[in-house]
This record gives structure tokens, sequence and C-alpha cells, in this order.
């Protein structure tokens, strides 16, 4: 009689890519292709990497990207830095005079914006795939 999986990386080894919700490794081809859709707008704080850098550097930083992300999927974790936003309020109307008359607009890390690209990708491929059924998609919710 076999052990159970230890931890949740022994289930994982176990997984047959095509027939799971869990996403195959990225590679740097797919990175490249998310980064060349890339509009170039303003990046978030002085520490964020500029947009237009990663679009222009796309062909060298794809690898590496590839391997960051996939380190973050197979760990479970989506780092804190790429989830802090620059909010910046725009007013709603010509002279605001109270807080209500501003809207908040947020800038996430450049970063970011290609990760959470990545896994929707993903995402969307496997539930239009798979034609999913209304168990798997309360499974997924949760």
């Amino acid at each position: 009689m076999s052990k159970p999986p230890v931890t949740y990386k022994h289930f994982l080894n176990q997984i047959n890519f095509k027939d799971s919700i869990f996403p195959p490794p990225a590679d740097a081809n797919e990175i490249n292709n998310i980064m060349r859709q890339f509009k170039m707008k303003q990046h978030c704080q002085s520490y964020d990497i500029p947009s237009k850098f990663v679009k222009l550097a796309n062909t060298v930083a794809a690898k590496w990207l590839a391997e960051l992300f996939n380190s973050y999927i197979n760990e479970g974790v989506f780092p804190g830095s790429l989830k802090i936003a620059c909010i910046t309020p725009i007013p709603k109307i010509r002279n605001p005079q109270s807080p209500s008359d501003y809207r908040p607009n947020s800038v996430l890390p450049t970063l970011s914006k290609v990760f959470e690209k990545l896994l929707y990708q993903r995402v969307y491929s496997f539930f239009n795939t798979k034609q999913c059924n209304c168990q798997t998609a309360i499974w997924f919710s949760h």
C-alpha cells in the first residue's frame, strides 16, 4: 500500500495538466506574446519597472519572467509587492470641494499585470475547452 501525499507538492506532481485546472508551466514564448500586446501606460511608483521598458526588453526578459511566474504558481503565492496599487484621486467635477467629488484611479505594478494576464488566459482557456458543468464552476469559485 502506498503512502498518501505528504504535502500539496506531492499531489501536484501527479496531476495530468490536460485534465486539470492546475496550469502547466509558462514558457518564454507565452510571456513574450503577452508583453507584445501590453499597452505602454504609466507605471506605479519609482520602484516599478516602466511598462515601456518591459515591452522593449520582452525577448530578453521573457525567459526570466516565465521562471519567476512558474515559481509563483508552484508555490501558490501572489507576492505582496505585486498587490500594491498606486491610487490617485481624479476629480469628477471641475471644482471639487469634498472627497466625494473625486474618484480613485488605481495603477498596478507592471509585472502584476503581466502575471494576471497569464493566469487569466489559462483559467479562461480551461473553462472554454472543458465546457464545465456547474459542480466544477462551484468548486473553482471556492
